[in-house]
């Protein structure tokens, strides 16, 4: 074992040698051998065997956001496969009616008038649903802002704010308030819609991937906390590409590949819920593309964002201020050295 240590301290800064090296080393072999068979049999059945998805049948399933968008496409989807649904959001007369066109087709639905960003409105809800409906069995936080920010805008403050209360910090108190009463059931399902962005930033989404990223590593701790707990609680994470769910932001988006349709992009969501997948992306196969562009050397991954290029096209108030730090950089731009200098 000290030959070993100090062939390797030769080799590597002592901080890269763990502790028990041979044990290491074993266990990593182990780790491979053990991994070929199961990674080609999940393959496998994922193709050919898909898991079945779960039945909702008069589960109660609670989401936020529901006045528009994908939060009220979610809500009538899952009613319609025979679901409970408890509609909140801020803006209670959308909420109203999402909860009218459930009740209009039949279904149970509930709304409630809530600001997520308020621990204490969010557990009065709670408290409420558990009254009037029972517990949750799934719950889907779909609320969220997506507007654009500038790092140098300097107007952008309640912007910035106001997302990331909404996007991550309203999540938090959301789960932190149901996730107990489905650890007592040892039952429940904790979905968060993130976003694409989360793998790849965009320019003037600086914020809204800012609280994307911070969800999918809330979510992973998460998962991890309820395997500590041994819990049969599960966690999923979404990852969509833009869904077309609202005619004003399309307008601003340069996109090669064209938006999801929101009927599409919230059945291809459900369908992952319902599968019990930890983490995906809408479409699937971009889970698997992101990855392989990030480890391209910078300049290749800069040439496949010209290619498959997705761009937002700045408000009046940010082209003032691109405009006005291109002429700056413009203007002290560095002198060019000749790459070959002239023999003398």
């Amino acid at each position: 074992m000290g030959f070993v240590l100090t062939f390797l301290s030769v080799i590597f800064n002592e901080y890269y040698i763990p502790s028990e090296p041979i044990k290491f080393i074993f266990e990593i072999l182990l780790l491979i051998l053990y991994s070929i068979p199961r990674i080609i049999g999940r393959i496998i059945s994922y193709v050919y065997f898909p898991p079945r998805p779960k039945n909702v049948v008069g589960k109660l399933i609670l989401i936020t956001g529901t006045a528009r968008g994908n939060g009220r496409e979610l809500a009538i989807q899952f009613h319609r496969l025979g679901a409970k649904i408890v509609c909140v959001d801020k803006d209670e007369v959308g909420n109203n009616e999402t909860v009218d066109r459930i009740k209009a087709e039949g279904g149970q639905a509930m709304g409630f008038k809530v600001n997520i960003t308020d621990k204490e409105q969010v557990m009065m809800m709670h408290a409420a649903v558990k009254d009037q409906m029972g517990p949750v069995d799934i719950l889907v936080n779909n609320a969220g802002i997506i507007e654009t920010t500038l790092f140098a805008n300097p107007e952008a403050d309640d912007t910035i704010s106001e997302i990331v209360n909404t996007n991550l910090l309203g999540q938090i108190w959301v789960i932190r308030e149901i996730l107990p009463s489905m650890l007592e059931r040892n039952s429940g399902h904790i979905v968060t819609i993130s976003s694409m962005t989360s793998f790849k930033a965009l320019p003037l989404l600086f914020t809204y991937s800012a609280t994307k990223c911070a969800l999918n590593g809330m979510m992973e701790s998460l998962t991890r906390e309820l395997k500590l707990m041994k819990s049969n609680v599960v966690t999923t994470t979404v990852c969509p590409y833009f869904i077309a769910n609202c005619p004003d932001k399309s307008k601003r988006r340069i996109l090669r590949l064209p938006e999801i349709p929101i009927e599409d992009a919230c059945a291809l969501i459900i369908e992952g819920i319902l599968r019990n997948e930890r983490v995906f992306t809408v479409p699937d196969y971009d889970f698997y593309a992101l990855p392989l562009i990030n480890f391209l050397p910078e300049d290749l991954q800069y040439m496949v964002g010209d290619i498959v290029y997705t761009n937002i096209e700045p408000t009046p108030d940010e082209k003032k201020v691109i405009k006005k730090y291109t002429k700056f950089a413009e203007m002290n731009k560095p002198a060019q050295i000749p790459l070959f200098a002239p023999c003398l």
